[in-house]
């Protein structure tokens, strides 16, 4: 059998969604309709092109830490060392740390969430930031789902 180009290129595609239960941050959810609270986080499979932004994440974190280190031209006011805390810009962030916060940027629909929210969850809560990634992580694998037809 051969591929089939046309079929391919007909094909509607969705990315993969799957929601992850985090009991242990049952804390900060709302309670539904019927008052209970369901921690779950969704999220989805990346792109290659944004699988590409989280591979490029650490050395992106290192140019733009150069540049806050130019501008405050060796002095380091606490105003710029809130500013690289609250952008993961600091010295001991790991290059796949790195990469997760991007992932987990980029691969969350309920919350959408911004980098600072991904650091402070990395520092704070990791195992649970590493749950979600890995999740990321597996559906990006398996590729966007095609969309069926009613």
């Amino acid at each position: 059998m051969s591929f089939n180009i046309d079929r391919f290129n007909a094909a509607e595609w969705t990315p993969r969604k799957r929601g992850v239960s985090l009991p242990a941050l049952e804390a900060f959810f709302e309670p539904g309709e019927n008052g209970e609270v369901a921690a779950e986080w969704v999220v989805r499979g990346l792109t290659g092109n944004e699988l590409a932004k989280t591979h490029k994440a650490a050395e992106s974190r290192a140019n733009a830490g150069a540049i806050i280190e130019a501008l405050s031209a060796g002095t380091k006011s606490e105003k710029i060392l809130e500013i690289q805390r609250s952008l993961g810009y600091t010295d001991d962030v790991e290059a796949e740390v790195a990469k997760r916060l991007e992932m987990l940027v980029l691969g969350s629909v309920d919350p959408v969430i911004s980098l600072d929210v991904a650091v402070k969850l990395a520092k704070h809560r990791p195992v649970e930031f590493y749950h979600l990634t890995n999740t990321i992580t597996e559906l990006t694998g398996l590729g966007s789902d095609i969309k069926k037809k009613s």
